[in-house]
């Protein structure tokens, strides 16, 4: 709950940094104008403007109006400004009236029309014009865009905008951009991810922002019902009375003291959502929600607890309940854990798959991650599976004559399993973490003499089809390994071989290559290569397999991923010649820098990086068109021309008629066109 009072602090921060004082200030500096020109009319007319202004603004304190009151909001802020500079804004509104009984976070069209006069239309000479449209889009979401006719941004500045905007920070050189930045980061706080602005500008020509946002409230909507179970009878009446529950989109259906009263009331009003505390007398919220999701599994729970315990919230986890908050609890933190939920409830409808077969088709599905949460609780519910655990893993196993042989080693930890195609594929699970890792550790040690793969230790059901991904994954870089190598050495040499399993954790290298930085290869290499160096006596055969494993593993990644260059993959090549030479742990330090450097130069230093590489593709296999162009070149990689040349001479230290000349004269023919 503390995360989520900090939120909701951090949320009215940033709603109370959208009204700053020098638009009232200028706005009543124009009312005293225009009453010492005796210009009454307009002095009431400007005074009932800002009145309604303010009045949607303060809202009663609250957060969220309809969409017809954002809009009464804008027509008023635009009236003061139309009043302000009626010589350099017309203003046009169009939003369709279907939309206007749904409900916003307030104040999410002011900032961005607000940034769009001063940072757009006030900077240009000439009339600016403003439009803003609402409609709404596909099912389920409202579309807003604002348009201006302003000086727009060139694309070097749209794109640092863009990702200002992504990570939530404001342009250090300058503050335009914070009310874009404001609106982005309380639109993701409440509505989600998927949700927010996206931006597109020119320079000299203006600009067009798109915000998106769930439909909530409305006469379409299904109310979603709402019981209430705690033992303190000033909570349930507080609770019940504070919250505005039909305007918010919900209906209160019960409540009761404890989970024995409340279980019998549940079934009979079937709500969506149930809240409830978590110490009770005659059954806790624990046991409650346990019955809740075994009776009915598509019910939402939200848990409401006095203790600060991890054994509670981790039995809350097990039991896949929806949110575990710490008292005290206000109604309006309350209030924004429940829109949560109702979004996450109308995005993802529930559609029970039939009653499986058998227990194997489940674990298959689970694996695919072709069931939601309630259907997984169905389905264990109907084929009555143990799947109740904090820790996940999957293994994925080459099919053969020894997998049979060594299955018994997985028969103490009690797997779940499945056969597919070729491979078996085994869900290991345990409530304790360590535990876990030290099973994962035996087995591993053990399966040498077969192809295999281990998947991420995931903590909830929904997601061991991601670590059933990753165990994918690790096999087929195994095999990739096993093509490259004769298995002929290891098999005569079973020690050496358990000692290697043991070295070369190639998950942890795939993680690196995925997600690491350049700066961080001096760490990773002695952590990666930790069970090597603290050997005493190490043989130069165990070296050249470690390093060899090492070797074929990026080898494999970059023939998986594509995004290098063939300068990048012709250096990794050439260094992968001093393999035979490396006798010594610090030549091996020295060769695994080696073959990781150039994989992150690029990385780092460039953001451009896959652009040029998509570039010198684009001349690779077009150097024979004589009418070739900029142009040509700049539609093909989805950039304008005059862009791609400024950031092409700025990482390639030559221009892109230099590098195709070159490229001419290596093949005898061709010059690039830069005035097309």
């Amino acid at each position: 709950m503390k995360k989520k009072k900090l939120k909701a602090a951090e949320f009215r921060t940033m709603q109370a940094q959208i009204n700053p004082p020098h638009f009232l200030y200028n706005t009543l500096d124009t009312i005293i104008w225009l009453a010492e020109a005796k210009e009454h009319q307009s002095v009431i007319e400007l005074t009932k403007a800002l009145s309604q202004y303010s009045r949607i603004s303060l809202n009663k304190g609250k957060d969220w109006i309809t969409i017809a009151d954002e809009i009464a909001h804008i027509d008023s802020y635009l009236y003061i400004q139309k009043t302000r500079y009626e010589d350099v804004l017309d203003v046009s509104v169009q939003v369709d009236s279907n939309i206007f009984n749904y409900h916003i976070l307030k104040l999410l069209l002011q900032p961005i029309v607000e940034n769009a006069i001063y940072h757009g239309i006030k900077n240009k000479r000439g009339k600016g014009f403003l439009r803003i449209n609402g409609t709404i889009e596909g099912q389920d979401r409202i579309r807003f865009e604002v348009v201006d006719n302003g000086i727009g941004m060139d694309e070097i500045r749209l794109e640092k905008l863009r990702s200002h905007l992504i990570n939530g920070e404001v342009i250090p050189e300058t503050k335009n951009g914070f009310g874009l930045i404001n609106v982005q980061q309380r639109i993701q706080l409440y509505y989600g991810k998927e949700y927010g602005l996206k931006i597109n500008s020119w320079k000299g020509s203006g600009t067009r922002v798109t915000i998106t946002i769930p439909k909530l409230g409305g006469e379409t909507e299904k109310m979603k019902k709402i019981f209430l179970v705690d033992d303190e009878a000033v909570i349930r009446r507080g609770i019940s009375q504070k919250i505005e529950w039909e305007k918010e989109g919900f209906i209160y259906c019960g409540d009761a003291s404890d989970g024995e009263m409340a279980l019998p009331l549940i079934e009979k009003h079937q709500p969506d959502i149930v809240i409830t505390d978590i110490k009770m007398p005659f059954m806790d919220g624990l046991t409650l929600s346990k019955n809740i999701k075994e009776k009915m599994p598509a019910t939402k729970i939200i848990i409401l607890s006095g203790h600060d315990e991890f054994e509670y919230a981790q039995q809350a986890i097990r039991l896949q309940v929806e949110e575990y908050c710490l008292k005290p609890v206000s109604s309006e933190d309350l209030l924004m854990i429940l829109r949560k939920v109702k979004i996450e409830m109308d995005s993802k409808p529930v559609f029970f798959t039939p009653p499986l077969e058998t227990k194997e088709d489940f674990y298959e599905l689970l694996c695919k991650g072709s069931l939601s949460t309630e259907e997984i609780l169905y389905q264990v519910k109907s084929l009555q599976v143990d799947l109740m655990a904090s820790y996940y893993v999957v293994f994925v196993i080459e099919n053969n004559n020894k997998t049979m042989e060594l299955l018994h080693l997985f028969e103490q930890y009690q797997p779940l399993y499945f056969i597919k195609n070729t491979k078996w594929v085994i869900i290991l699970k345990h409530d304790a973490e360590h535990m876990l890792i030290e099973q994962i550790t035996k087995i591993r040690e053990q399966l040498s003499p077969i192809l295999f793969g281990i998947g991420s230790i995931e903590t909830r059901t929904e997601h061991i089809t991601l670590s059933y991904e990753n165990a994918i994954e690790a096999y087929s870089y195994s095999r990739a390994i096993q093509a490259y190598t004769s298995s002929v050495f290891l098999q005569k040499n079973d020690v050496i071989h358990q000692d290697l399993m043991k070295a070369a954790d190639r998950r942890k290298l795939i993680q690196f290559l995925k997600f690491g930085h350049r700066e961080q290869i001096s760490r990773f290499i002695p952590q990666y290569a930790e069970v090597i160096l603290n050997k005493k006596k190490l043989s130069n055969i165990f070296i050249y397999y470690f390093l060899l494993d090492f070797t074929i593993t990026i080898r494999h990644h970059m023939e998986e991923t594509e995004q290098y260059n063939v300068d990048i993959v012709q250096t990794v090549h050439h260094a992968e010649t001093d393999i035979h030479q490396v006798k010594t742990k610090d030549q091996m330090i020295d060769y695994m820098n080696k073959m990781l450097q150039p994989l992150f130069l690029d990385k780092d230093t460039s953001k451009y990086g896959k652009v040029i590489h998509q570039v010198k593709q684009v001349i690779s296999e077009s150097y024979q068109d004589s009418s070739l162009s900029l142009q040509q070149i700049a539609s093909e990689v989805n950039i304008s021309a005059a862009y791609l040349s400024s950031i092409f001479s700025k990482e390639m230290k030559q221009t892109i008629t230099e590098f195709f000349n070159k490229k001419k004269n290596c093949k005898g023919e061709g010059i690039v066109r830069s005035d097309k």
